[in-house]
């Protein structure tokens, strides 16, 4: 059977994608254990702690075949991957010490609706140790305030024609400076790597703001331990100008522990 050009242009770029600095996020709230990652992808990030966590046992799923034998094909000691959907039970109960859901959460409600998120919560509390963790990284709903910023160079500017033709969004220029919402201007950030490797899976994703997240998780039987926001790194686009200040939290982690009912 052919691959999508799309699922092989994802894989390419998770295996090429820097994680240090999710890495470092994962690993000040992580401990040794039975780990398992939902929505692994092609294994980079599971590849990456276990170099560090060596008395761990992990656990990969992923629905896309190609990016679990990718992470196969990477013969990890201390790992093991599957196809399995986040909504279907695939582990025993009381089976690991953490369960880890980095830019996944999204991606269940985007292919599963509100009904599937709340089935992968409950499935993650059957899997989970009395005394568990769930970390869950992903991205944060911004305010609705403008900002204001400079394409730096032409090869921005034309991603940024690319994007707004793509996505429709409104903007005004004012002199050299793009005005945009918030939230239209992380979607653009969020996009740029996809359109600098010609991926065409530009669907903007659907997150939550902070007490969404906060209801869904109380509801599903978790306790927010601590939680930290995070802005876009400037630095990964060189040709973007804005103020820092200026710039908005655009994506959260929760540390949280499975309450027993």
């Amino acid at each position: 059977m052919k691959l999508n050009n799309k699922i092989l242009l994802e894989a390419k770029r998770l295996d090429k994608w820097d994680n240090t600095a999710d890495v470092k996020e994962l690993l000040s709230v992580l401990n040794e254990g039975i780990i398992l990652e939902i929505g692994c992808g092609t294994g980079t990030i599971i590849e990456s702690l276990s170099n560090c966590l060596n008395n761990s046992k992990f656990y990969g799923i992923d629905i896309e075949p190609h990016f679990i034998q990718r992470a196969k094909n990477k013969k990890i000691q201390n790992a093991e991957f599957l196809i399995a959907n986040a909504t279907k039970r695939t582990f025993k109960a009381n089976s690991f010490d953490t369960v880890i859901l980095r830019d996944s959460l999204h991606e269940i409600r985007k292919k599963e609706g509100k009904k599937g998120v709340f089935l992968a919560l409950k499935n993650i509390y059957y899997y989970l140790k009395e005394g568990g963790s769930l970390i869950i990284r992903d991205g944060l709903t911004p305010n609705q305030k403008k900002i204001e910023f400079i394409l730096a160079n032409r090869k921005m500017e034309l991603i940024f024609e690319e994007f707004i033709e793509y996505s429709g969004r409104e903007f005004q220029r004012k002199n050299s400076r793009i005005v945009m919402l918030v939230k239209d201007f992380v979607y653009f950030l969020s996009k740029i790597k996809k359109i600098e490797s010609l991926n065409t899976s530009l669907e903007e994703s659907k997150h939550y703001n902070l007490e969404e997240y906060k209801k869904i998780l109380n509801s599903n039987g978790f306790e927010v331990l601590s939680q930290k926001k995070y802005k876009f790194s400037l630095e990964k686009y060189p040709g973007i100008i804005t103020n820092k200040r200026d710039m908005p939290f655009s994506y959260i982690m929760f540390l949280c522990k499975k309450i027993i009912k």
